[in-house]
């Protein structure tokens, strides 16, 4: 059974630039494409379940590396 979807023109012209490229067929993109999006998404789920949503969404909030840095007198 295949699901059938339509892409958005810049995404068809470099997913066929890269077929012309290399000699891939565009189905190998697309699946490789999606594969790797799937991880993507099931990664960050794993993660908020982990530790909880982003800010703005219920959750904590994240600090960023400078702000952990500055917070701790590690850059003296």
């Amino acid at each position: 059974m295949g699901t059938m979807i339509e892409l958005p023109e810049e995404v068809e012209r470099r997913i066929d630039a890269l077929v012309d490229e290399t000699g891939r067929s565009k189905e190998f993109y697309i699946e490789d494409l999606l594969w790797r999006m799937a991880e993507d998404i099931e990664d960050y789920y794993r993660a908020i379940q982990i530790i909880g949503p982003p800010e703005g969404r219920g959750g904590r909030r994240i600090y960023s590396d400078a702000e952990i840095r500055k917070e701790f007198g590690l850059d003296d």
